[in-house]
């Protein structure tokens, strides 16, 4: 589904410019006469600047949970640093 339309939007940058279509389809756009291509440019920025928290927030998540487990592998048990006991199990 994303590679066709990738692939469409290649075409149709290419029908529209020809052989001096540029690598970036906005850069064949006027830079301050053209206001659509002035807003494209800023909701490619917008979507740029907030997907790297998304990814980030991803990383961060992924290695949290790789440093967790394996540093309940290293203390020998459940992670809770006491001998294995679990909170459900009433000590009498």
């Amino acid at each position: 589904g994303t590679a066709l339309i990738f692939c469409a939007i290649m075409l149709l940058g290419y029908a529209s410019f020809g052989s001096h279509c540029q690598p970036f389809l906005l850069d064949n756009y006027h830079p301050t006469d053209d206001t659509m291509a002035i807003v494209a440019r800023f909701c490619v920025g917008v979507a740029t600047m907030a997907g790297y928290p998304l990814l980030f927030a991803g990383l961060k998540a992924s290695l949290f949970s790789m440093l967790g487990s394996a540093r309940r592998t290293s203390d020998g048990g459940g992670g809770d640093g006491g001998g294995g006991n679990d909170d459900d199990e009433k000590i009498e």
